[in-house]
């Protein structure tokens, strides 16, 4: 008899393996392909990213993505990082991302967007779940992940339709999106190769820039309601404590980064101040980025958007990657020679976008680099109509510029440097429109 009911029960795990492999089989085919160049689909190209070989784990919403560009932070500084994020991440989710990153990364510093501290419901819940946790690979982690945002989605719709969907089912519809999707019927050839396909990694590293100034009157007073509390939300009370644990497990340095947004945070520090009060209480840094310390970079029609245009990006990366430097005494993860090809491809490309898309990152802009190996390659894009370009350079963040070199080209190595030691260099055009 035991033995027979050992048999059915090795019988019945066989079953809902094969199911569940089946179902995964099918969850690859039949949802939807965001391209990971986009805000979307970012989240897949995290993976195709070479293990132990990230500095800087970037977690939040839209305002870490359209923001913090890691490929100019390995540009200026050496340190390699990742936007994981993904639209309106909640501190939930950020949680369960890091606790997926930490299993193939062993990052120094973990950055956390300020934003959802204080966020209420998103009508849209299922929507940005669905962006959360469809790219993610199926493990114990993204189970609880799963039920988490389950339980809260079915909470949120049953306030207004007590026959809203049961959350098992839609916890189950979360672990294989195949029981979403399943209705598709515009598959293609691209839905069977899509990961095997090169562009499945992200050359923005996560980052999404944007090559206007987005305007978002109209938006205003919706996301006021979601976002301008006076109070923690219960989730970042629940969460934000167990991602401080894993930093602290994890040997991490934690910081919360606000990042600029006068429609979301308002111009005084009402919103701002119950955040910081908050992070600061539990020991961790609280940079105010929206702060006059470091709004130089903030355009002056900003207070009718919700985004840096890749030029804010420019400044902001410089501004707080600077900050990680100097304050925590950040230094690059030593990289394979394929690995530095491969971030070097992709600053290339990234000039070069905003350069297709009429935002170039002109010269003349300060650049902080941290050599490495007693040499400092510094680049910048080209100004319209220049050949020639002086070069000068400050130890640190220093005020007294040196000037060092005068060249041809966008490109100068600078060997007369000190292991270790952070420069910043200031390019000037020294022929052409822009001659300075």
């Amino acid at each position: 008899m035991e033995s027979k009911t050992g048999k059915e029960v090795l019988a019945g795990a066989a079953f809902f393996l094969i199911f569940a492999l089946l179902l995964s089989a099918l969850t690859l085919i039949y949802y939807p392909k965001w391209d990971p160049s986009t805000p979307h689909g970012q989240m897949a190209g995290f993976y195709r990213e070479p293990k132990n070989s990230l500095d800087v784990i970037l977690l939040g919403s839209c305002n870490m993505y359209t923001s913090f560009s890691p490929v100019l932070m390995y540009d200026e500084y050496g340190v390699t990082g990742y936007a994981f994020t993904c639209p309106d991440q909640e501190l939930s989710t950020s949680y369960f991302y890091l606790k997926d990153a930490l299993k193939r990364q062993t990052p120094k510093v973990v950055v956390v967007e300020a934003l959802f501290f204080t966020a209420g419901d998103t009508r849209k819940r299922e929507t940005y779940n669905r962006f959360a946790l469809d790219y993610m690979p199926l493990s114990l982690n993204k189970i609880q992940a799963a039920a988490e945002l389950a339980g809260r989605e079915s909470a949120y719709m049953r306030r207004y339709d007590a026959t809203a969907t049961d959350p098992l089912l839609i916890f189950m519809s979360y672990l294989f999106p195949v029981l979403r999707y399943h209705s598709r019927t515009d598959l293609s050839a691209e839905d069977l190769t899509f990961f095997l396909s090169d562009h499945v990694s992200n050359p923005t590293k996560g980052n999404f820039p944007y090559y206007t100034l987005p305007q978002n009157d109209d938006y205003a007073s919706d996301v006021d309601w979601v976002f301008n509390k006076t109070k923690i939300s219960e989730v970042a009370s629940e969460y934000f404590p167990r991602i401080q644990e894993l930093c602290e497990e994890n040997g991490i340095t934690l910081v919360v980064m606000k990042s600029p947004n006068y429609v979301r945070w308002g111009t005084d520090d009402t919103y701002t101040g119950v955040v910081r009060e908050y992070v600061e209480g539990m020991g961790v840094d609280f940079v105010d980025l929206q702060s006059p310390e470091f709004n130089d970079f903030i355009p002056e029609d900003y207070n009718a958007s919700t985004t840096l245009n890749v030029q804010g990006d420019r400044k902001l990366t410089h501004t707080m990657a600077g900050y990680l430097v100097d304050a925590y005494g950040l230094s690059p993860t030593p990289l394979t020679e394929a690995q530095r090809a491969a971030w070097d491809a992709c600053v290339e490309n990234y000039y070069a976008q905003a350069e297709e898309n009429g935002m170039s990152i002109t010269p003349g802009q300060i650049s902080y680099i941290t050599n490495l190996e007693n040499a400092a390659s510094v680049r910048w894009n080209a100004a319209e109509g220049c050949k020639s370009y002086s070069v000068y350079r400050t130890e640190g963040h220093g005020e007294s510029f040196e000037r060092i070199a005068d060249v041809s080209g966008t490109v100068y190595d600078d060997a007369d440097v000190v292991s270790g030691q952070g420069y910043t260099y200031y390019i000037v055009p020294r022929d052409g429109e822009n001659a300075g």
